[in-house]
């Protein structure tokens, strides 16, 4: 009797471990969420005469799953970097897996202020696509060619050792080649240690290794309850 009382009360305390880690109240789940890249205050503008898809390739250190696609959003009135102002158009923005160019998700950031902002860039949520560590992904958005729409083709374009990447992001490099439609950007830009920051994501860390542990616990704590119950009907014989 005792060993069966034993065994329920750790089962119990297994289970209350494993839904504590796991689980947070929905005013909570937010604050969950990191910032792949921060940026300093230095930017630049992309000029050109064509439709193109700006991006960066990247590989995830550890388990991560991507919840928000989002857009630089920043201006230079009067030869002045500012922030938060609003795009002066929608722009698209995509989310591939760079070996099979699979697309995995997308989404459009609105023009004006009406997406999410935080930090300089604007943010819009997807369906959570779970990313493996050590894989190459492709972060990109599209920017059709539109005569005096400045402020939507200014981007966050920093040096190594300006923007601040988070440690589970690893970047590789950025990406800005003409294009007529919204795709896989395929050239990547040969300018040395060059940010194109157009597209930004924000993400969750994914507690597997975690949550399997508990989960084997918990089975472990059920498979010591049931062998006591074994021990207790042949003890009656």
């Amino acid at each position: 009797m005792r060993i069966a009382s034993s065994s329920r009360i750790v089962c119990a305390l297994v289970l209350i471990s494993f839904l504590s880690l796991t689980w947070q109240p929905p005013g909570r789940r937010a604050s969950a969420e990191q910032i792949a890249i921060s940026i300093s205050t230095y930017g630049g503008s992309l000029v050109t005469q064509a439709d193109v898809m700006v991006g960066w390739s990247f590989i995830p250190q550890s388990h991560i799953s991507i919840t928000k696609l989002g857009w630089f959003d920043g201006s230079t009135p009067n030869n002045f970097v500012s922030y938060g102002n609003g795009l002066e158009a929608a722009t698209q923005v995509g989310l591939w897996d760079f070996t099979s160019k699979a697309l995995l998700a997308s989404t459009t950031v609105k023009a004006g202020t009406a997406s999410q902002l935080v930090g300089k860039f604007r943010y819009e949520p997807i369906s959570p696509v779970a990313l493996e560590p050590g894989r190459k992904y492709m972060i990109a958005g599209f920017l059709p060619y539109v005569p005096n729409l400045t402020n939507w083709r200014y981007l966050a374009q920093d040096w190594e050792g300006g923007p601040q990447l988070h440690a589970a992001v690893s970047y590789v490099t950025a990406y800005a080649p003409t294009h007529s439609s919204f795709g896989f950007p395929a050239t990547y830009r040969s300018t040395f240690n060059l940010y194109d920051l157009g597209p930004n994501f924000m993400f969750v860390p994914e507690p597997s290794s975690v949550v399997l542990f508990f989960v084997g616990l918990t089975w472990l704590s059920v498979l010591c309850l049931r062998m006591s119950a074994c021990r207790r009907v042949l003890s009656r014989h």
